[in-house]
């Protein structure tokens, strides 16, 4: 990584902490926006498969492999 110096020679400490900053925040964003598209179409998702197999665990089953599935495409 490439830091501009300043005239005294230190790294210029700004750069450090925006890239720091720039980083770590995506993970947490992303899988908040996951945590909510699970909470919001799990219900369909599962009444859904519910309705294709008529049993309550396959249909469970398949929820969980859907989205995770949809979460690696991601």
């Amino acid at each position: 990584m490439r830091y501009a110096r300043s005239h005294s020679g230190k790294l210029l400490h700004d750069l450090q902490q925006t890239e720091r900053k720039r980083s770590k925040p995506r993970t947490k964003a992303k899988r908040a926006r996951f945590d909510a598209f699970v909470a919001r179409y799990y219900p369909v998702v599962y009444h859904f498969a519910f309705r294709l197999t008529d049993d309550p665990r396959e249909a469970v089953l398949l929820t969980h492999y859907a989205f995770l599935s949809i979460r690696k495409q991601l």
